[in-house]
């Protein structure tokens, strides 16, 4: 079992959430969580129970068939369909992720994708330092250069 996959066998949902060190095993009794556990893949075993899991998500974006149907319509409005089996769209419309899937991520949403600059309040001053240290050093040349 590795991150992002479960399995399940009966009451018993096993499953190894993103950014988890181990994996766990949910018990239940019929619509009840009965038990939560960490347990060893190779053995089996039970390590210890906890109280909670924390979930993260396997992707960044959405993975279910409205977000590939997204993806596919609002690929074909701004690019050209390829055909051949390891491009892009076509591995995404197979439910694959391909390396660098992320640099493709907006056309997954129905709506832009906020930056940074969407959670500021309209009048924040921003200031741009970079060239900061450039400047005092030119002038502090210029001035020992002047004596």
């Amino acid at each position: 079992m590795e991150h992002g996959e479960f399995a399940t066998r009966g009451a018993l949902l096993d499953l190894y959430p993103m950014g988890s060190d181990e994996p766990y095993r949910i018990d239940f009794f019929d619509d009840e969580i009965d038990s939560l556990r960490i347990f060893d893949v190779d053995s089996q075993r039970t390590l210890s129970e906890v109280e909670s899991i924390n979930l993260l998500p396997a992707h960044e974006f959405p993975t279910d068939k409205n977000a590939i149907e997204l993806f596919r319509s609002q690929w074909r409005e701004q690019f050209e369909v390829r055909r051949d089996a390891e491009h892009v769209y076509q591995q995404v419309s197979k439910s694959s992720w391909p390396a660098g899937i992320e640099y493709w991520q907006p056309l997954f949403f129905s709506q832009p994708l906020p930056s940074l600059f969407s959670y500021l309040p309209a009048n924040t001053l921003l200031v741009n330092t970079g060239h900061l240290e450039k400047r005092r050093r030119a002038l502090l040349a210029g001035c020992q250069s002047a004596l």
